[in-house]
């Protein structure tokens, strides 16, 4: 009897939420993939260094704002962004504490 593929290949725990995630975004009338499926750890890691150049003025330009306007900011959308660098995603975090 042959074995299906994914008896010999069983599924990573938390697969099939990600792939909820997955098949949500993209059957919604706006599609929407979160950033956290482009990036491992390592390229996470890799992208915070990337922001933290001095040629990268896109940080420090969304720092300032966060900075000047995340309170009005967070009221609106709240604490949880995940489209952020993790800098300023916590940043936004604190200014809705």
């Amino acid at each position: 009897m042959n074995a299906s593929l994914r008896d010999q290949h069983p599924e990573p725990s938390g697969a099939a939420e990600l792939r909820e995630q997955v098949v949500q975004g993209l059957r919604a009338a706006t599609k929407t993939l979160a950033p956290k499926f482009f990036y491992d750890d390592r390229g996470a890691a890799l992208f915070e260094r990337i922001c933290e150049q001095p040629e990268y003025y896109l940080t420090r330009a969304e720092l300032e704002i966060l900075t000047t306007r995340g309170s009005d900011i967070a009221a609106v959308i709240g604490p949880e962004i995940t489209t952020m660098s993790a800098v300023m995603s916590r940043s936004l975090s604190c200014e809705a504490m």
